[in-house]
């Protein structure tokens, strides 16, 4: 391997964008291959959960107001840091039949009432059914494109999600709600003051946007992408880089990310509860939560910390769409998603770089031409696979262009 003293790399780069004029690329970027045009994110914050333990100075492992949300009438009391484990590079949020008698709210007295839309609920110190895990940024943020991949358990009733919240009152984007028991289903929602994501259903009412699309990928048995993007007026939705769901709301109150395994009652939201004979751990398995920007000046300047090459979890192929039906009161009218097309990150790291391709590619996928500083043209491929590694790179500076359905991008980067 060879190694260039920092002056020399200096110059490469200033000779390398003379003669290819590319701009510089920062270590992981994601862009949006559009048919119409090619927008760029850049990586801005998150957590790969490729450590020993929750970073508790990014997540708190509750709401702040209550370990519980007890107007859903859920079975669960979120632990304190309890029902939560890293390892092996991924994140367990676990839910178990564990009867506790706790605070609903932390900051209260055990005899304090709990009060339900101005009605007694229970005193402050109440039984529950089960102990879980739930985690929440300790900062908020507004608009951009938050990512998870995960997969849910395979018991039963439980119910995962991944959602941001914030305001008083409430706005809420559930960038995914599941149920096991309905593995090849995602609900879609958003929540918002005075009805303001309310569509015309027909010429009689209004309904609310928001439940369950039927795909043709499994949440159990598979590991799998959720996104959102929280744009000026609109949230689309995002199943492995493919748009499944747009709700046209406008969004302005900064909103924290919340991931949970909660359990609900028989006679609640997502009844059915579970089985109360399953009395080992039910698991929420996370591989990370990413947040990108648009806004250059916003990202980060490190990269992803403690990224780890080529992740097992991701799928070997995504080539069609994964919706089994396009229904126009979530998926949106066909012009909303006219322009759509797919997704491709670039994830640098010590060896070289991964290059994950999402979305429907319809038959056709991108191609990627790298040259060195003098010109030549050292790779040049079809990008055939969900994660495609270059490595083997000799130390320098690379010019790469990544091409799809006649649009394209070129960039610069170090090795």
């Amino acid at each position: 391997m060879i190694n260039l003293l920092p002056s020399m790399k200096a110059f490469l780069l200033a000779l390398l964008t003379a003669i290819v004029g590319v701009q510089p690329l920062t270590a992981q970027v994601k862009w949006f291959f559009n048919k119409d045009t090619v927008i760029t994110w850049y990586y801005q914050e998150g957590d790969e959960f490729n450590g020993t333990a929750i970073d508790q100075n990014y997540w708190t492992d509750s709401y702040g107001w209550a370990r519980t949300i007890y107007a859903n009438k859920e079975q669960q009391y979120y632990t304190p840091y309890k029902n939560h484990q890293v390892n092996n590079g991924t994140l367990k949020l676990t839910a178990v039949k564990d009867t506790i008698r706790a605070r609903i709210t932390d900051s209260g007295n055990d005899n304090d009432t709990v009060l339900l839309r101005g009605k007694f609920y229970s005193l402050n110190k109440a039984l529950f059914n089960y102990q879980a895990g739930m985690i929440e940024t300790r900062k908020t943020f507004t608009k951009g494109y938050f990512e998870c991949r995960f997969k849910l358990p395979p018991e039963k009733g439980f119910w995962p999600a991944f959602w941001l919240h914030g305001g008083n009152p409430n706005e809420e984007i559930d960038i995914f709600e599941c149920k096991s028991e309905r593995q090849e289903e995602v609900h879609l929602d958003t929540h918002c003051p005075n009805r303001c994501d309310y569509y015309v259903n027909n010429v009689f009412n209004k309904r609310s946007y928001g439940s369950w699309v039927k795909v043709k990928t499994n949440f159990v048995n598979d590991f799998n992408v959720m996104a959102c993007e929280w744009d000026e007026d609109k949230v689309r939705f995002y199943l492995n880089g493919e748009c499944i769901g747009i709700s046209q709301v406008k969004f302005l109150v900064p909103k924290l990310i919340t991931l949970n395994m909660a359990v609900p009652s028989n006679d609640g939201p997502f009844k059915p509860g579970p089985d109360p004979s399953i009395l080992l751990p039910s698991t929420f398995e996370v591989d990370y939560v990413r947040v990108w920007t648009k806004d250059k000046s916003q990202s980060s300047t490190s990269g992803i910390t403690n990224y780890q090459s080529v992740p097992s979890v991701l799928p070997n192929t995504i080539s069609g769409t994964q919706l089994k039906k396009k229904s126009k009161f979530f998926y949106g009218k066909k012009e909303d998603h006219i322009y759509n097309g797919i997704q491709i990150d670039w994830l640098q790291h010590a060896a070289g770089a991964d290059v994950v391709v999402m979305g429907n590619t319809e038959g056709e996928w991108p191609v990627i031409e790298l040259k060195d500083a003098a010109k030549n043209t050292i790779l040049k491929r079809n990008l055939d696979k969900v994660s495609n590694t270059i490595s083997d790179l000799k130390s320098g500076v690379y010019a790469c262009t990544l091409s799809w359905k006649g649009k394209q991008v070129s960039y610069r980067f170090t090795k």
